[in-house]
């Protein structure tokens, strides 16, 4: 496993800080990303480098977990006096997104949490409310 592991736009925080172990939860942030983006035409985090990628997440997001910023000031990887530092309260994604229906909102409120343990799991994404009404066959059980 590898930290470049997909282009810098669309990785969750644990990829920009160089976590080597990782799960599937960096897929769903993609995906919640590659949404934001089909719906607006712009990119969520179109940083130029690791840091000011980590500055637009937090910046619409929120602050980084407490391991994060840990990890950020553990690693080599960054000068320790980058650290994107949040000065002001978060844009949020609601505010972004006004005109998307709530619903879709909130899919991507679970897919985008800065704690990779906090995502919602691909089955839980799924049997979100986003996709009621939708044909959902392939979550029963056989």
């Amino acid at each position: 496993m590898t930290d470049y592991v997909a282009t810098r736009w669309y990785r969750a925080p644990e990829l920009l800080l160089g976590k080597k172990k990782y799960d599937k939860s960096v897929d769903l942030w993609a995906i919640a990303c590659i949404m934001g983006e089909l719906y607006d035409t712009e990119p969520l985090f179109p940083g130029d480098d690791e840091i000011q990628t980590l500055y637009l997440i937090q910046k619409l997001l929120g602050k980084l977990t407490k391991k994060q910023k840990e990890t950020f000031f553990r690693s080599q990887k960054f000068p320790i006096t980058s650290y994107p530092e949040l000065r002001q309260k978060p844009t949020g994604l609601s505010k972004r997104y006004k005109k998307m229906q709530k619903s879709a909102v909130s899919f991507m409120k679970g897919l985008l949490q800065n704690d990779p343990l906090k995502r919602l799991t691909s089955i839980e994404a799924l049997r979100h409310e986003y996709f009621n009404g939708m044909n959902q066959e392939f979550l029963q059980k056989p």
